[in-house]
């Protein structure tokens, strides 16, 4: 196996700052790229059909200070055809708007240094496993435990968050991130001073490329309100091949909230132009029962490089015990077409 090949397993990995982003100006160090998406997206569930299409624009800016210095900035905003809390927003003129990425700063050959809103450590190492066009990310960030008066079950290091100031580098085959997220301020009742609501933290993952082997691991650790969350994670990489497995551990400081683990899964296999994927996602807060069982299929087929269809199928395994409404106990299906600039 070339080492090329390990390369980009540890790219895709890794946290990438214009992404699909093309390069319409480069002048005198400066440079400006724009990007983004539209998404066709049909939900079926329980009988009906839900239109979750979505698109997005982002901008990547970079201007050259001196030979081993640069400045660089990045804005991405995505429309949504769905309300703020994922439900489908019918044919209401309110469709949402969301500023995903808003941040700048420094780089060199040692790495980068930006702050604002952008991708936390851990996600470095939940886009192993979060490979799909449907769904992901199910045991590690995504979803809520019944009962436990918990809104999620991940520290908001393992997404994007704001109000963070984040290093990132990339050293052949070893990447690392860490950041630190400050608290966020709020005047006081009584308007003589601020207050902060004690969601600081600190954030660190590493990758690692096992030379022409195939294999990379990641390792995290994240912090935030005296609440812990541990990431181990691994790919295998083999001409057309792609494995990854993640395993997650959230530790509550709060004693009434019993602590958390999260396992994932994929796989995925490139055909020419088709690319078949599947995911099993389980995740399980102790003696609270299970908040994600899932496993989801999905096949992709590449008109262009930019330019895909698909069509995926998620089985959801959670039984109604484990939910407050039936339906988060459903099965889904989905198909998209999927433009990418």
């Amino acid at each position: 196996m070339k080492k090329t090949i390990i390369a980009l397993a540890v790219a895709a990995a890794a946290v990438a700052t214009g992404a699909n982003a093309a390069e319409v100006y480069n002048a005198d160090g400066t440079s400006v790229a724009l990007g983004g998406r539209v998404e066709a997206r049909l939900q079926l569930q329980d009988g009906e059909a839900n239109d979750l299409t979505r698109a997005r624009f982002n901008f990547v800016g970079k201007q050259q200070v001196t030979d081993n210095l640069y400045g660089l900035a990045k804005f991405e905003t995505e429309w949504s055809s769905t309300t703020s809390d994922g439900e489908p927003d019918g044919d209401s003129d309110g469709d949402s708007l969301t500023n995903r990425y808003i941040y700048a700063g420094i780089g060199t050959q040692a790495g980068e240094i930006t702050y604002g809103k952008q991708d936390g450590a851990l996600v470095k190492l939940t886009n192993f496993t979060d490979i799909m066009s449907t769904w992901g990310k199910e045991a590690s960030v995504n979803g809520s435990a019944t009962g436990t008066g918990q809104s999620d079950h991940y520290i908001a290091l393992a997404n994007r968050t704001d109000n963070y100031l984040a290093y990132n580098a990339q050293f052949d085959t070893l990447g690392v991130s860490a950041g630190y997220r400050f608290a966020d301020g709020s005047t006081s009742t009584d308007g003589d001073s601020k207050d902060n609501n004690d969601q600081d933290g600190y954030a660190l993952a590493l990758t690692y490329g096992f030379g022409d082997t195939g294999v990379v691991v990641g390792a995290g650790y994240a912090d935030q309100n005296d609440n812990g969350q541990t990431v181990l994670t691994t790919s295998f990489t083999y001409e057309d091949l792609y494995l990854a497995a993640l395993y997650t551990h959230i530790d509550y400081d709060d004693n009434a909230v019993d602590n958390y683990d999260g396992y994932e899964f994929a796989a995925a296999y490139t055909i020419d132009k088709t690319k078949l994927i599947a995911t099993y996602n389980k995740g399980d807060w102790n003696d609270q029962g299970d908040t994600a069982d899932a496993i989801s299929v999905e096949a992709n087929y590449y008109f262009t490089p930019s330019f895909d269809a698909y069509v995926g199928y998620r089985w959801n395994l959670l039984e109604g015990s484990d939910v407050t409404n039936n339906v988060d106990a459903q099965d889904q299906a989905m198909a998209g077409l999927l433009y990418t600039f």
